[in-house]
């Protein structure tokens, strides 16, 4: 109760208090706001990088292994499956694809694992491959 009554007295100065001790609370807020905000930003990253996916998200080593060591390997894994969209679309897939981390700490996902949310070929694919320059010339 002790500790409660002085946070009360941080958050809610007397009114003849010095002006540095009204303003504390607003500092302390303003503080605590930046480091909500760069806490956010720093797993919003993270959650986007290809280590995440292959190795924190999924239980999917053989094909994060295949991936490391493929062309695609300089493409985020987001690139694909999320896309470079909007802010607000971009988090409204990851919302939709949190059924994989639920699933992947309550141990509630069946194999094969299928990406059954995931944008089309047409969608993530080509973006970057154009199917109608496709050539069916082989070495």
């Amino acid at each position: 109760m002790r500790r409660f009554s002085k946070l009360r007295k941080f958050f809610w100065p007397p009114v003849d208090a010095s002006l540095p001790l009204r303003l504390a609370p607003y500092a302390a807020l303003a503080v605590i706001a930046l480091m909500l905000a760069l806490g956010t930003l720093a797993g919003w990253n993270y959650t986007n990088s290809s280590v995440f996916c292959g190795t924190t998200c999924h239980t999917m080593p053989p094909q994060y292994n295949t991936f490391l060591r493929s062309s695609h390997s300089r493409v985020a894994c987001v690139e694909c499956h999320i896309g470079r969209e909007s802010l607000d679309v971009m988090v409204g897939r990851k919302v939709e694809h949190s059924s994989t981390v639920y699933a992947m700490l309550f141990h509630t996902y069946e194999y094969p694992i299928v990406a059954e949310k995931m944008r089309p070929a047409n969608e993530a694919c080509e973006t970057c491959h154009y199917p109608k320059q496709f050539s069916t010339d082989s070495l």
